[in-house]
């Protein structure tokens, strides 16, 4: 059914025996009888299966809050409705998350490997310990602002599953590795260096040997970096992306420079941009040589022109609680945190159909399929004006497609 886009399907038999008398039965169920036919009569007997025409960019989808949902199939969304007539996703596919760590969630629990712990200060992690086994998130709350349950969001952008509960993920079926980067004071370059190698299947000293390595690892966080990326992340990520696990990162949230955010200043990683429901780059976003591609990320500017109930935002799986852990909630966000994970899952997707591609094979192939900006706004007017090649070091080569990006990976010749 999804695969038609929902048209109803007709089905014709033909029994012919070896004289060329046909017997047919036409159906729109799964089975039929075809009457007339001789005992100890031998028949080649065919199947032809045809549907009504329908809309082929289209699935029904049961989750309830689907609808709010634009980022995944309105106009200038990365189109994951499109890439689900093809895949939803291998669950032989791991997206590692090095975030803020994971809630418990219906949208997320079936999806989630055991992860790991890196927050090594014991007053940051909030249990009492340094680096563990559980990645549980214990809640960012401090006295100005309450938790944020930023890992729960981002990795049901990616990974939210389809079961008709609530939101659905752009790679519904794939798996998250929970990795605990983050605490109440941020997180620190060596815990962040470890969590890569660790997700990545390299091995950490005391640690314990990672059994679900990752194909992609996402990194929605950011901080101001001057003086560029310090050489032990830098070899983190190339290490990850030789071993064919891809890093994304997001641009930052501070409307500047792209290259002056940490880690999406470090290469080789893919640095998100973040979009609106218009098409154009976010009002918050960084931008500039550093970014590769967009993404939808959410612009609350841009209310009044976004589906009912998104308020031009993200929503994604979150969490009730204000200081610990409460109930299984669903919340809007915006950011270029919302805008990586939207890559991160169509990497996955991409792998899914392609899991022989390396990185350099899976940025080529959504380089090949991006969609174009929306003519008109920032982004497209500096290709417009001054080229391509600004516009690329603007906003990115342009939206990331996962339909098309899914169509190009089936097709695509390493190395072309």
């Amino acid at each position: 059914m999804n695969q038609r886009g929902g048209a109803p399907v007709s089905y014709t038999v033909s029994a012919t025996s070896s004289t060329g008398k046909t017997f047919n039965c036409v159906t729109t169920t799964n089975t039929c009888t075809v009457t007339g036919l001789s005992n100890k009569v031998p028949y080649l007997v065919q199947l032809k299966a045809q549907n009504s025409v329908a809309s082929a960019s289209t699935e029904k989808v049961a989750d309830a809050l689907y609808s709010t949902q634009w980022n995944l199939y309105s106009q200038y969304s990365v189109h994951a409705d499109r890439a689900w007539q093809i895949t939803r996703g291998s669950p032989d596919i791991v997206v590692a998350v090095l975030d803020s760590g994971i809630t418990a969630h219906p949208d997320l629990d079936a999806n989630v490997l055991p992860g790991y712990d890196f927050v090594s200060d014991k007053s940051s992690s909030r249990d009492g310990d340094g680096w563990d086994s559980d990645p549980s998130d214990n809640g960012d709350w401090d006295s100005n602002y309450d938790s944020s349950w930023h890992g729960t969001h981002v990795a049901g952008i990616i990974a939210a599953a389809a079961n008709s509960v609530g939101v659905r993920g752009v790679a519904p079926n794939v798996k998250i590795l929970p990795v605990r980067v983050m605490g109440v004071t941020g997180g620190s370059h060596s815990d962040l260096i470890a969590a890569i190698h660790w997700a990545s299947g390299i091995e950490v000293a005391g640690v314990p040997s990672n059994p679900n390595p990752a194909r992609v690892i996402n990194m929605s966080m950011g901080t101001l970096s001057t003086q560029g990326c310090d050489s032990g992340t830098q070899s983190a990520v190339r290490a990850a992306w030789d071993s064919g696990v891809t890093s994304v990162t997001a641009a930052g949230n501070s409307s500047f420079e792209a290259a002056r955010s940490y880690p999406g200043n470090c290469y080789p990683t893919i640095n998100v941009a973040a979009t609106g429901v218009t098409g154009d780059i976010a009002a918050y976003s960084n931008f500039g040589a550093g970014v590769d591609f967009s993404a939808p990320g959410g612009d609350e500017s841009l209310s009044s022109q976004a589906v009912a109930g998104s308020d031009g935002m993200i929503l994604s799986s979150w969490n009730i609680g204000t200081q610990s852990p409460g109930a299984a909630d669903y919340g809007l966000e915006e950011g270029t945190s919302m805008a990586a994970p939207m890559v991160a899952g169509v990497l996955a997707l991409i792998y899914s159909v392609r899991p022989d591609l390396s990185s350099d094979d899976a940025y080529e192939v959504i380089k090949q399929s991006v969609q174009s900006f929306k003519p008109g706004t920032v982004c497209a007017d500096t290709a417009a004006n001054y080229g391509s090649q600004v516009a690329d070091s603007h906003c990115g080569a342009g939206i990331v497609d996962a339909g098309a990006a899914v169509r190009v990976a089936q097709n695509f010749v390493h190395g072309g």
